[in-house]
């Protein structure tokens, strides 16, 4: 099936961006929120509509040979299987999924939790929904919508 162009529009070559788009934009946008939060790791904090940093890690002293030292590390960061566990987990049109997989200590982290005895283990937040990548994410698939009209 064949479209005429009219004026300065051509439809056919529209509509082939468009389905191009389609198929292209969930995945182009599920990496854009995974990096987001995989800089929350680098950060050291989670960015809603503000930056909220996590609160510190309690700082161990270290002994070696020759002196005794504080030795700090970022937070949620001891192997790194965390942060790579965040990935995207499905894309299509009609919904797009991050998370993590194969990492049982990961809500914990997220949402913070109190054990039996009473003892909290502070929220450090590192992926979520977001009002900076909400905004970001619409500003891209303006961009992309613009490109289909604009050939």
């Amino acid at each position: 099936m064949s479209f005429k162009k009219i004026g300065s529009f051509n439809l056919d070559k529209s509509l082939r961006i468009f389905r191009t788009k389609k198929r292209e934009l969930p995945r182009i946008l599920g990496n854009k929120a995974v990096n987001f939060f995989k800089d929350s790791f680098r950060k050291g904090g989670f960015t809603d509509s503000s930056f909220k940093q996590w609160v510190p890690r309690w700082k161990r002293l270290s002994r070696t040979r020759t002196s005794r030292t504080i030795r700090e590390r970022a937070n949620l960061i001891k192997s790194g299987r965390l942060l790579r566990a965040v990935r995207l987990l499905t894309a299509s049109f009609a919904r797009i999924a991050i998370g993590t997989r194969g990492v049982q200590y990961a809500a914990r982290h997220n949402e913070g939790q109190t054990d039996r005895l009473g003892r909290t283990m502070p929220k450090r937040q590192f992926i979520g929904r977001s009002r900076k990548l909400e905004a970001d994410i619409e500003k891209r698939i303006k961009l992309e919508i613009n490109k289909v009209f604009d050939v």
